[in-house]
């Protein structure tokens, strides 16, 4: 996400930010296996070189390569950040719709709205399958050394106690396989409030399944660009929009309750309870929404 961030500042980037999607569209049907074989071999089918430059391509074939530890592995799961998942939709309109370039081309970015019912648009079923591998791939890999990974990719759109649910259910059926041992949560920005969220609405559970809870980027009291994404939104909502002005991504952004979540926690939390602005930013209708 960081390089495709980085190449929509360029004038002329739109058609290669377009071929960087593709790119990632058909990295990310690949799982964890196929992309550390293919790595390993050091192959030419896995062009990964395009997308993150030589530098950072032989660091992947390098951790693809490295040997690994025999015997009994800790397990690991990993979670990604908010946009971290591929969404899939499984019924309907079958198709990639994060990260999908056709969809955006085609002005359907609406397909990612959420309604009011936290419902997705009737028109598709979406599942979370994988991973953003250009984001998460390197840090896959290196923990595949020393560790069983398991890999939580969750709808990042939804609020972020439904997906503390899945991550509880997830944990106890992968329990099954490490029945004497507990997991290490890796988890990184979104990633560690679903974290968190599940160790408060399951104590018992996670104090019998979790070892440890490693957060990198995690926003715990909120962050504040939240707010500058939802008023003025970000780079990739301009991206899109740009694509096609169809998309309106800015209120498909507005329709996700997730993103809400992320705004800064209130004065009275914070250690100087001092009100960073004079409007309330817990009122949906400071936010356009009736």
């Amino acid at each position: 996400m960081i390089l495709l961030m980085h190449n929509i500042n360029k004038p002329d980037s739109t058609e290669a930010m377009m071929n960087n999607l593709d790119l990632l569209q058909k990295l990310a049907v690949l799982s964890i296996d196929e992309i550390e074989k293919t790595l390993s071999e050091n192959s030419s089918d896995l062009p990964i070189q395009k997308l993150v430059g030589e530098e950072k391509a032989e660091q992947l074939i390098q951790a693809a390569q490295a040997p690994k530890a025999r015997g009994i592995k800790d397990p690991i799961v990993v979670l990604p950040g908010i946009m971290g998942s591929l969404l899939f939709s499984v019924r309907g309109v079958t198709t990639m719709l994060w990260i999908n370039p056709l969809l955006f081309v085609n002005g359907q970015a609406s397909y990612l709205k959420v309604d009011d019912e936290e419902k997705t648009n009737p028109m598709v079923e979406c599942v979370a399958f994988s991973l953003e591998k250009l984001t998460y791939l390197k840090l896959v890999l290196e923990l595949r050394r020393e560790f069983t990974v398991y890999e939580f990719p969750y709808d990042w759109r939804l609020p972020i106690e439904n997906n503390a649910d899945v991550l509880h259910n997830s944990i106890e059926r992968w329990a099954s396989a490490h029945p004497r041992q507990k997991f290490t949560l890796v988890v990184h920005s979104m990633g560690g409030l679903v974290s968190r969220s599940y160790l408060g609405r399951y104590p018992e559970d996670a104090e019998r399944r979790i070892n440890r809870l490693i957060t990198l980027g995690t926003p715990h009291l909120g962050a504040t660009n939240a707010i500058d994404n939802l008023y003025h939104g970000n780079q990739m909502v301009a991206m899109v929009d740009r694509i096609n002005q169809q998309n309106e991504m800015s209120q498909v952004v507005l329709s996700m309750p997730s993103v809400y979540q992320l705004l800064p926690a209130p004065p009275s939390l914070l250690p100087e309870k001092v009100e960073p602005a004079n409007w309330d930013l817990y009122d949906a209708k400071t936010w356009g929404i009736p």
